[in-house]
């Protein structure tokens, strides 16, 4: 059984993610805005948690991690073939 994606457009949220140690399986431009992109993970319940933490504020992350994962992030949009 394939594990559905769970897909995000909010920057500071898939970092939040890929800090907890969720593996971000790909990263898409959007169509209408080229500087922007869906973020995808596998959907698990441990995903869920913390996405329902960020949007709770109760996530922690380190500020330094997050500020490098940011740059990280932004890089690789960036980097994106935008055909």
């Amino acid at each position: 059984m394939r594990m559905e994606d769970f897909i995000t457009n909010d920057l500071n949220l898939a970092v939040t993610l890929k800090l907890h140690g969720c593996q971000l399986k790909e990263l898409v431009p959007m169509k209408k805005d080229h500087n922007k992109a869906n973020f995808h993970f596998d959907d698990t319940v441990e995903l869920r948690e913390i996405t329902e933490d960020y949007w709770e504020n109760r996530a922690t992350v380190d500020p330094i991690a997050f500020s490098e994962t940011i740059k990280q992030l932004k890089n690789r949009i960036f980097s994106l073939d935008k055909s």
